[in-house]
């Protein structure tokens, strides 16, 4: 080979390499996105793993508060079929009380005791007591203000005053003529 040749080939080269110069700046430029690009995939992956331990985090949370509503509501069911059983027996209970007082007060109409709990059932006994010995002094005031002797009025002669004297004298006549 001549030396006009190597001096082509050696140009050529350099021509080659100076070609290549932006190509190389461009790949580099590549291999850093490249490298940016995998560490961003890296911290998404490592964010993607902390939200699924998340996940799972709230996932047996949630399954947890699922378990304890449940408890919950089952104790509130019982709670409240305890608390129905208790209504009805206080209202059994109250009913009886009612027919005691109606019992041992003869005097008070059963109308009267009315309520739904002891104190009101008191109360309305009460009331009613007070009713009944209004009722009972109107009653014997009414009675002593228009006593009746016993026994048929004495017998007395009619009044013959306000007769005029041909009556009286009529009244003597037929007084007389019945008596015959």
């Amino acid at each position: 080979m001549t030396e006009e040749e190597i001096q082509a080939l050696k140009e050529e080269l350099e021509s080659t390499k100076t070609e290549l110069e932006p190509t190389k700046a461009e790949l580099e430029t590549v291999r850093a996105e490249l490298q940016s690009i995998q560490s961003a995939l890296e911290a998404a992956q490592i964010e993607r793993t902390s939200a699924t331990d998340s996940v799972t985090d709230l996932s047996l949370k949630l399954e947890t508060s699922l378990n304890e509503n449940q408890a919950l509501e089952e104790k509130l069911s019982v709670s409240e079929g305890l608390l129905s059983q208790a209504n009805t027996s206080i209202t059994d209970l109250v009913s009886a009380y009612k027919e005691s007082l109606a019992l041992s007060n003869p005097s008070i109409p059963v109308a009267l005791i009315t309520g739904d709990t002891i104190q009101a059932v008191n109360q309305s006994l009460e009331n009613a007591r007070v009713m009944v010995d209004k009722v009972k002094a109107n009653l014997e005031t009414e009675i002593a203000s228009g006593k009746v002797p016993a026994g048929a009025p004495p017998r007395t002669e009619p009044d013959l005053s306000a007769l005029s004297p041909r009556e009286k004298i009529q009244y003597a006549i037929t007084k007389e003529g019945g008596n015959k």
